[in-house]
């Protein structure tokens, strides 16, 4: 797959595969039998799009989503029935309540995955983390976090570093605002004492 990327410029096409949204080019940053990771092309308004994936050749029947300036989501993984978010402890281990994994703790900083908070120069793989100007809102179990730091770390994956509020011991849900915007309910994170 690397031989499609030139530098920090994202390619058009991976592995034979390509995304187009209004008819126009996306770019594809990753590629696998069951996702697709694409950055929407710079000049697009905000509203209803059809996009379009080809591979080998051979086009899908288009589908309709919106594009929008802010649309915050978490990056998750399934376990016991529910979607755990994708987040860490500084020591890089995943935080979560499965084997491999520890419950974060209040008083803890952590860092968070999520998306859609806002955009970056398309067609471009950051050299560097770029912070945001404005930092989200997280809530986590209904209390909200102290976030230190939030900012683009790869196209459309957005790192966020908190401390974990005093809440529960549990599966505890967590949203994310910016923009005016929030995320949709349902991911957690796991919480121990």
């Amino acid at each position: 797959m690397g031989r499609e990327f030139n530098g920090l410029n994202l390619p058009s096409e991976v592995d034979h595969v390509l995304v187009t949204i209004n008819g126009k080019p996306a770019y594809v940053y990753y590629a696998s039998p069951t996702q697709l990771n694409v950055q929407a092309p710079a000049d697009l308004a905000a509203g209803t799009v059809a996009v379009q994936v080809v591979r080998d050749g051979t086009p899908s029947a288009p589908f309709q989503t919106r594009v929008a300036t802010s649309a915050p989501g978490f990056f998750t993984y399934p376990a016991n029935s529910k979607q755990y978010l994708s987040a860490i402890h500084l020591n890089g281990v995943v935080i979560g309540d499965i084997p491999g994994t520890s419950p974060a703790k209040p008083g803890e900083v952590v860092e968070l995955y999520a998306t859609g908070l806002g955009g970056s120069i398309a067609g471009t793989i950051p050299a560097a983390a770029i912070p945001l100007s404005e930092l989200p809102v997280v809530t986590i179990g209904g209390v909200n976090a102290a976030v230190s730091y939030a900012g683009l770390v790869s196209p459309g994956l957005f790192q966020i570093n908190l401390t974990i509020p005093q809440v529960s011991v549990g599966a505890q849900p967590v949203t994310v605002r910016f923009g005016g915007q929030a995320s949709p309910s349902g991911p957690v994170l796991a919480i121990g004492n």
